[in-house]
């Protein structure tokens, strides 16, 4: 009986391997994707608060840490990832996981979205 219990968790653990239940990376903050935005490749994750978009294209987004939510200073940096999104866009304030990857384009480095997750929505009102 010891056995058979034996083989039978031996088949599940085989069967979660092969299902593809491996363990997913923690989304990255923007405040670690603008430091260095070279040194990612690859498909991730990044958390951000869609800010503002660009008047010149309509498609491509600037999101905010949410650490900038802490501040209160009109003096305030709030480095802004851009991202590339297609189909609906987020509203400002909305915070988002977006899922991509990093591009070099002539202007410099973007992040191209492959999908969008609106994870809640925070007033800007006053810290924009």
């Amino acid at each position: 009986m010891r056995f058979v219990t034996f083989i039978g968790l031996v088949l599940v653990g085989l069967a979660l391997s092969v299902t593809g239940c491996e363990k997913k990376n923690p989304p990255l903050g923007v405040g670690q994707v603008v430091s260095d935005p070279g040194a990612f490749s690859g498909s991730m994750d990044v958390i951000g608060i869609a800010y503002a978009y660009s008047s010149s294209d309509p498609n491509v987004m600037g999101i905010m840490d949410l650490g900038e939510l802490q501040c209160a200073s009109p003096t305030c940096t709030k480095p802004l990832l851009p991202v590339r999104v297609e189909g609906t866009r987020p509203a400002i304030g909305d915070e988002v996981q977006v899922t991509g990857s990093m591009v070099k384009e002539a202007s410099g480095y973007l992040f191209k979205a492959e999908s969008i997750q609106t994870l809640r929505r925070h007033n800007l009102g006053a810290t924009k």
